[in-house]
C-alpha cells in the first residue's frame, strides 16, 4: 500500500487545477488529514511529509550541475548530498522512508524526488531568511526576516522583518539562514495547530556562478529518535519479508540412493 500512496499522490498533483484561489483551502484540509495520521501514528512523520511534498508541488528533475550552483548554500548542501557516490545505493531506501516511491522506482527518479523533498521542506513558515537581489527596494538587501506564509495570488512569501513590517517577496530573493524554532515544528511546514496555507512555489532560476557545497544536511528537518526507530523497523520488516519469500520458494531436492536391502529417496540438505 505504501508504494501505491506515493504514486497516487503524484498523480493527484498532476490532475490539480491551476486555480490559485483553491490551493490554500485544499492544502489546509489535506493537512488536517496528515495531522490525524501523525496523531494516530498511521505512518512515521517523515513519511507524511514526503506525501505532502508530492501532492502540493510538481517534481522537477535536477542535474548535479544545477544542484551545485544553487544560490542558497544550505539548500545546496542538501541537494548535492543525493549525487554523492556514497548515497547511490541508499536512494531507494531513503525514498521509501519518506513515502516518495516504491521498491521498483529507478535511482534517477528517487534522486529527483529526494531533491524535490529537500527543496519543498527547505521553505517553511517560521524559517529565518535574508533578503537579497532586490532591485526596486535595494535598501532592504541583507535585511533579516521570518517567513510568515506564501500568498498564492501574488506568488510571493510574506516576510516579517525585524521592525515588524511585513513585505511580499519572491522566493528567489530570499535565502534561508535558519530553521524554524523547534517548538514551532509540527507535522507540516508550520506548527501542528495551524497547517500553513502555502506550499512551495516553482523553483527559482539558478545563478550562473558556481558555488561550493556547504555542510551536509539530512532533510528539511533533522531526524528524530522516533523517525530513526520507524525506519529501522521498516528495514527489518523488509528483510524478514525477503527471507520469508526465500524460505517459502525454496524447492526441496531429492536424489535416489540404492542400498543392498532397500532403496530410498534422500533429501538434499
Amino acid at each position: 500500500q505504501h508504494p501505491m500512496l506515493a504514486q497516487s499522490f503524484t498523480s493527484l498533483r498532476v490532475l490539480q487545477t491551476d486555480a490559485v484561489e483553491e490551493w490554500a483551502g485544499r492544502e489546509k484540509v489535506v493537512g488536517q488529514v496528515f495531522r490525524a495520521w501523525d496523531a494516530w501514528r498511521v505512518f512515521p512523520p517523515l513519511f507524511t511529509k514526503g506525501l505532502s511534498s508530492l501532492l502540493f508541488a510538481l517534481v522537477q528533475d535536477i542535474s548535479f550541475k544545477e544542484a551545485s550552483i544553487e544560490p542558497d548554500e544550505r539548500l545546496r548542501a542538501k541537494l548535492v548530498r543525493w549525487f554523492s557516490g556514497i548515497e547511490q545505493t541508499n536512494l531507494p531506501s531513503e525514498c521509501r522512508a519518506r513515502g516518495l516511491a516504491g521498491k521498483s522506482t529507478p535511482s534517477n527518479v528517487c534522486r529527483a524526488r529526494l531533491c524535490h523533498f529537500e527543496r519543498y521542506w527547505h521553505w517553511q513558515p517560521g524559517a529565518l531568511v535574508r533578503l537579497t537581489g532586490l532591485k526596486g527596494a535595494a535598501h532592504l538587501n541583507g535585511q533579516p526576516g521570518r517567513l510568515e506564509e506564501f500568498d498564492w495570488p501574488s506568488a510571493r512569501w510574506k516576510v516579517c522583518l525585524v521592525d515588524g513590517e511585513v513585505k511580499s517577496v519572491k522566493q528567489e530573493n530570499l535565502l534561508v539562514v535558519g530553521d524554524p524554532p523547534s517548538e514551532s515544528r509540527g507535522t507540516g511546514r508550520g506548527n501542528a495547530a495551524s497547517w500553513p496555507t502555502a506550499s512551495t512555489p516553482p523553483a527559482p532560476e539558478l545563478a550562473d556562478a558556481p558555488g561550493q557545497a556547504g555542510p551536509d544536511g539530512i532533510d528539511g528537518d533533522p531526524l528524530t529518535a522516533a523517525d530513526l526507530a520507524a525506519i529501522a523497523i521498516e528495514k527489518a520488516a523488509e528483510k524478514e519479508a525477503v527471507a520469508r519469500e526465500r524460505r517459502e520458494g525454496r524447492r526441496r531436492r531429492f536424489f535416489y540412493e540404492p542400498s543392498p536391502k532397500r532403496t530410498k529417496w534422500v533429501e538434499v540438505k
